[in-house]
């Protein structure tokens, strides 16, 4: 959707920055009153400009600071009553919301009480107050219910209808609730159409995107309240239960042009479907005399967005393609489509597909260097400037084998992304397993690039321009014995200021070496890494883990290699370490290996499985039972257990003991049984 739409409520930074307090956990029997969990309104942002009554603002803030909230309350009450006397709704809905915000602070289920404070005075309100009202509260209904759903949900509907308020509802009827008022808040068109939104202004915030080129996105109060509506019917919510016959966008219709769009019917037994609610709304707001305006032409788009993301057709995404193509030649002078030709690239860039040798992503490029061009100050361009920076992105990791012959050259997987050359470079390493230890990640480069280098080279690749990743293979020159690191980067100066650098480390040894069990025992083989001849007199060290050893690298234990290539360390049980290989001037880290007993010995126990006549039970009702007692044999294989005798206890929800029987298995392992389920006391 695009940014937050025109003016924006300031309310929203009371109301959508709402917390959760947790005092009591759910696993705790009893919930105190004090300990309830409250949803808070924040301190709001006042408004840029003063607005009216601006010294009783001006007081109403320095007592709010001075911590002293019922004094600020009591002023903002004076506040309301002299806007209600000059029938100035503006202020009369400013006060309104201070008066909610310091209930909630003052008051126990505070938020409860606002909500019912906003509802009492919405009854009495008038034409455009009373829509702007309406609205709130939606809001107020909506924000209790993302804050206090893990609560609210498992509230059990009453079956006759829900009396009470929002204490007592359900999920599911606060939710509803919500709808209605945003629906309500935009019933009285005519006269909403005919207040402007400026005259609003005091309980209005700019945003940075209310215009394009100049001309306000909602201008009236229907426009601003529409589409605060439209934020709560096309979102999916989890509240309701969906009927069998939900309403679906199915239409090809719904990506029509708009003076057809409007005219089209859309049925929906579902009156609380929030995407048919949204789509009955799209058409009044796109029902405007003044077409090919700003705010139109945004809404057009908006609709578009929606029902693309909305629609189960199989076809949406080319629907949604020829629709803003469409608008996209409609309006192609005006500075709003700049935000058409951005939701285009956006759509082409998705599509990109990996047999399509990048043209839509090259076709991405071309309408937002376009739209950039002829309106270079809209939000539109903002917008295309971004996407051209994702689609133009550079990237390269690399990947190399940990292990390499000597003096053969040694293959890199090169994956990379918009780039034409790359620069590599290998360092000699010291087989220091602690050289990177403690050393923060931003200084890991640093680190690295202090090592001796013994390769350096630039890279030609091949970049097709699809802005696509690819991959390629680039081979080092053989290098003696030793562990080494291999550092791919875009610029020649490896610094990850100026570009990526990938580095990676690898080894270069003939040494191979491959643990394996004897009777539960740890043994090596070492063998030539290219022939797989076994190898004598090969030095294995054991040392302890690095979070053991700290600075101390003792080594635990030692073994050699004999003639047949086998070492066979006499490590203890419970043994955790790292093994280094050595002959003559190879070297290899092994990596880790671990000895633990092997306990051959299966665990042997009597165990039991209950089958009842039914999974649930009514108090005083006959729980009819049946068993078979087996246990694991040495191969961990269930044996039945015949002749056993065994006690059967009966428990209630309070883990108290109600019953009990004396069984015992027949030829078959089995017992059966029956208790009668406590009559009284709690169910569970």
């Amino acid at each position: 959707n695009r940014r937050s739409p025109l003016y924006t409520f300031f309310i929203l930074s009371i109301l959508l920055i709402l917390a959760c307090k947790y005092a009591a956990k759910q696993d705790q029997p009893t919930i105190s009153i004090k300990d309830k969990p409250t949803t808070e309104m924040p301190i709001p942002v006042l408004p840029a400009a003063p607005g009216d009554y601006a010294e009783d603002w001006k007081i109403v803030d320095s007592l709010e600071r001075q911590g002293l909230f019922k004094s600020a309350l009591e002023r903002v009450e004076a506040i309301q009553a002299k806007a209600a006397n000059d029938k100035n709704h503006p202020q009369t809905v400013k006060a309104l919301l201070y008066r909610g915000k310091y209930t909630t602070q003052l008051e126990e289920d505070g938020f409860v009480k606002a909500i019912q404070m906003f509802e009492s005075e919405t009854a009495g309100a008038k034409y455009p107050e009373k829509a702007v009202l309406q609205s709130i509260l939606g809001q107020l209904y909506t924000t209790y219910l993302s804050n206090q759903g893990w609560r609210i949900n498992d509230r059990t509907p009453i079956p006759d209808g829900e009396g009470g308020d929002i204490l007592t509802w359900s999920a599911a009827q606060i939710e509803k609730r919500a709808l209605e008022y945003y629906s309500a808040s935009v019933s009285q068109e005519s006269v909403l159409r005919n207040t402007p939104v400026e005259s609003f202004r005091d309980i209005l915030t700019p945003s940075q995107g209310d215009t394009v080129n100049g001309q306000v996105l909602r201008p009236t109060l229907f426009d601003l309240l529409a589409h605060r509506a439209l934020e709560q019917f096309a979102n999916e919510r989890s509240w309701l239960n969906e009927p069998a016959y939900a309403f679906q966008i199915d239409q090809a219709a719904a990506f029509s042009p708009a003076d057809d769009f409007v005219k089209t019917p859309f049925e929906s037994k579902d009156s609380t479907s929030g995407k048919w609610l949204a789509i009955r709304l799209f058409q009044r707001i796109l029902d405007n005399p003044e077409k090919g305006t700003a705010p139109v032409i945004v809404a057009d788009l908006l609709r578009l967005q929606f029902v693309h993301n909305s629609s189960v057709r199989e076809d949406k995404d080319s629907l949604y393609r020829i629709s803003l193509e469409a608008l996209h030649r409609k309006y192609s002078d005006r500075p709003a489509d700049s935000e058409i030709a951005y939701q285009l690239a956006l759509l082409l860039y998705g599509l990109e597909a990996e047999n399509d040798k990048g043209q839509n992503a090259a076709a991405a490029v071309a309408l937002c260097e376009d739209a950039i061009k002829r309106h270079p100050e809209t939000y539109g361009a903002a917008l295309c400037r971004n996407l051209l920076v994702s689609i133009r992105a550079t990237s390269l990791n690399i990947t190399v084998e940990d292990v390499s012959l000597p003096q053969e050259k040694a293959l890199v997987l090169v994956q990379f992304r918009n780039l034409d050359k790359i620069y590599v470079k290998v360092v000699k390493g010291n087989f220091d397993p602690d050289f990177m230890t403690e050393v923060p990640y931003e200084k890991q480069l640093t680190r690295i690039l202090s090592l001796p280098q013994v390769q350096s080279r630039q890279w030609p690749v091949k970049n097709p321009g699809d802005y696509k990743s690819h991959s390629t293979e680039i081979a080092l020159e053989g290098l003696p014995p030793g562990q080494y690191w291999v550092l791919a980067s875009e610029t020649a100066d490896f610094d990850s200021r100026n570009g990526i650098v990938a580095y990676t480390s690898y080894m270069v040894s003939n040494l191979a070496v491959v643990p394996f069990r004897e009777k539960g025992d740890p043994n090596f083989v070492t063998v030539h890494r290219r022939s797989g001849a076994p190898l004598a007199g090969v030095n294995l060290e054991f040392f302890a883990p690095r979070y053991q050893r700290k600075n101390d690298k003792t080594v635990i234990k030692t073994a050699v290699s004999n003639s047949s290539g086998i070492a066979k360390p006499d490590l203890p049980d419970n043994t955790y370490s790292e093994v280094r290989a050595s002959l003559n001037d190879d070297t290899l880290w092994v990596g880790s290996y671990s000895r633990y007993h092997d306990y051959n010995r299966r665990e042997q126990r009597l165990q039991v499985h209950f089958f009842t006549d039914r999974s649930l039970y009514r108090p005083g009702q006959t729980v009819y039972f049946k068993g078979i007692l087996f246990e694991n044999d040495q191969d961990g294989k269930p044996q039945i257990v015949t002749g056993r005798a065994a006690t059967v206890k009966f428990f209630d929800t309070n883990d108290q003991e109600k019953s009990r029987l004396q069984v015992r298995s027949n030829e078959f392992g089995t017992f059966n049984g029956a208790f009668t389920a406590p009559a009284a006391g709690l169910t569970g």
